[in-house]
């Protein structure tokens, strides 16, 4: 868990993951506001993925709480190859995305939704 305050990828605007095969989710949800300037996320042919944000062991979740996750710069995602993978972030938050203009989803047959809460994507156009 990072400390609250803690700014490890804050100038970070590329995030390209491939291949890795036991990792279960890329990073616990303590560090969603660590990733304000990125700009490009790409995961692909991770097996065991089930998660972007992923809840860590000792995290407790209230029931009916909800918050946002912001990414402003955010402009392309990317979720390719991914045969576990299950959602962006399980937590009952309203993913707020002003900039994404490419969701890309392809060969992730476990994901029913891309997040739990809702999905506030202005610029996204559907195909």
């Amino acid at each position: 868990m990072v400390p609250k305050g803690i700014r490890v990828f804050h100038n970070l605007k590329c995030l390209d993951v491939e291949s890795c095969t036991r990792l279960k989710y890329l990073f616990p949800t303590s560090m969603i506001n660590s990733f304000m300037a990125l700009e490009t996320l790409c995961v692909s042919f991770c097996g065991e993925i089930e998660e972007v944000f992923g809840r860590e062991k000792e995290e407790v979740v209230k029931e009916g709480m909800t918050s946002n996750i912001v990414f402003h710069e955010l402009r392309r995602i990317e979720l390719i190859g991914l045969p576990r993978f299950k959602m962006f972030c399980s937590h009952n938050y309203e993913d707020v995305l002003p900039s994404l203009d490419l969701l890309r989803i392809e060969d992730c047959p476990m994901m029913t939704k891309f997040c739990s809460g809702q999905l506030n994507a202005p610029k996204l156009k559907y195909r």
